[in-house]
């Protein structure tokens, strides 16, 4: 009777099928739940670590406020502002030559003398219009670029705060390109890469909570389930052992009484229940389990009494029983083969016996033989009419020496049998 097989027991007498059915649905959807939670939030911790890194480089990368080109521009500007004296004193130059003085006359000034020849000659030659029209251009270009250049350099004067500003705007890049990228397009690319990976982990996240409540739910479902599965395996085994009880009684065995082991665990694929039978053989004992207390004679008899018992819930066609009567004396051996007998009427039973007892209550007895031949073993069996039942049943009770008072005594046997049928 392994301890396995007790709750198998109580649900095929119990009839309890429904209610499996109904716990096992919601315990199915409560592992196949549980089994999506635990693959979003394996590691919980590194998961809240990863939120936090994305969150703040996004956070770093939106208070920089880059711009595509901006370092460039950037770079270009403090290259102006950092020679700002060279540029105004280069310009300062170019505008003296160009514009001249009081008492040197400027390039501009030389254009337009130049210009004035060459016009008066283009008066008297007609192809030297051309020339005069170049230099007319040249006059004006430059007399415009000396105004351009006058006019920019007050642009150029020492601004150190806007100086100050840029660097610290280019140093802050510098810092950003190594943590990110090369270029302020690659940051401002790892910005957004790292936008989407943080949305995807904050709905994750959403998920997760949406599963930690349909787990609850689930749970506190299952546990109800499980709880009137529970209901009906003690049910059943009230009634059960009662009709064991009277068995028992039957197979001279009225002190022994059966108990139940029961406690409610984690919920599994079978239910909440860990159930063992347990059995006081002696009044006053308090039950111990019933596959470690139990002799062999002893556990014979219950499990051919819970057999019985279950004779109406159990659709198993055919029972057999291998020498189910080993242990026991010769009238708890009658009592056995009267309850084999009554099992019989809803089951096949086959019994492997060396009991006379037994034997004798057998609606067909099969005589089964090892012989050698050809130096091979071979099994035989035999069927046994009924004057082989007597010299078989009287082989049984005297052995190899069978006398005439034995064959009488299995004659009886059998006629004792037939009369009860």
């Amino acid at each position: 009777m392994n301890p396995a097989h007790h709750e198998g027991i109580l649900d095929a007498y119990a009839q309890n099928r429904a209610e499996y059915q109904d716990y096992y649905a919601v315990y199915r959807e409560l592992v196949k739940v549980k089994r999506e939670l635990d693959a979003q939030i394996t590691d919980e911790s590194e998961k809240q670590r990863r939120i936090d890194l994305l969150s703040y480089q996004v956070q770093e990368i939106d208070d920089a406020a880059l711009t595509a080109g901006e370092e460039q521009t950037l770079e270009s500007r403090r290259k102006v502002l950092a020679n700002a004296s060279t540029i105004r004193d280069k310009i300062a130059q170019c505008y003296a030559l160009l514009s001249g003085d009081d008492e040197t006359p400027g390039a501009v000034d030389l254009l337009g003398e130049a210009s004035n020849a060459v016009d008066a000659a283009a008066q008297l030659d007609g192809e030297l219009s051309a020339s005069a029209g170049q230099l007319l251009d040249l006059y004006y270009n430059a007399k415009d670029a000396a105004a351009d250049l006058i006019g920019r350099l007050d642009a150029y004067d020492t601004n150190d705060a806007e100086l100050d500003e840029i660097e610290q705007r280019i140093d802050l890049i510098y810092k950003l390109k190594r943590k990110y990228g090369d270029t302020v397009e690659d940051i401002l690319a790892f910005g957004e890469k790292a936008r989407q990976e943080l949305g995807l982990i904050q709905s994750s996240q959403e998920r997760v909570e949406h599963l930690q409540a349909e787990q609850h739910r689930l749970y506190v479902l299952a546990r109800e389930k499980a709880e009137t599965l529970t209901q009906t395996r003690l049910k059943a085994f009230e009634e059960l052992n009662k009709r064991i009880s009277g068995t028992l009684d039957f197979l001279n065995m009225p002190g022994v009484r059966m108990a139940l082991h029961h406690a409610r665990g984690l919920l599994a694929s079978h239910g909440q229940d860990s159930i063992e039978f347990y059995i006081s053989t002696n009044p006053g004992e308090d039950p111990k389990p019933l596959a470690k207390i139990a002799s062999g004679g002893e556990l014979s008899r219950i499990t051919l009494a819970i057999k019985n018992a279950m004779a109406d819930k159990d659709a198993v066609p055919t029972v057999i029983y291998d020498e189910i009567d080993s242990g026991v004396s010769g009238k708890a051996a009658s009592r056995i083969g009267e309850v084999l007998r009554q099992s019989a009427e809803g089951h096949q039973i086959l019994c492997i016996t060396h009991t006379a007892q037994i034997a004798a209550l057998a609606d067909c007895h099969l005589l089964i033989q090892k012989n050698i031949a050809n130096e091979r073993t071979y099994t035989e069996i035999h069927p046994l009419d009924e004057e082989g039942r007597v010299d078989a049943l009287a082989h049984i009770i005297s052995g190899d020496h069978v006398t005439e008072l034995s064959r009488a005594n299995a004659r009886e046997m059998l006629a004792q049998a037939h009369k009860a049928r």
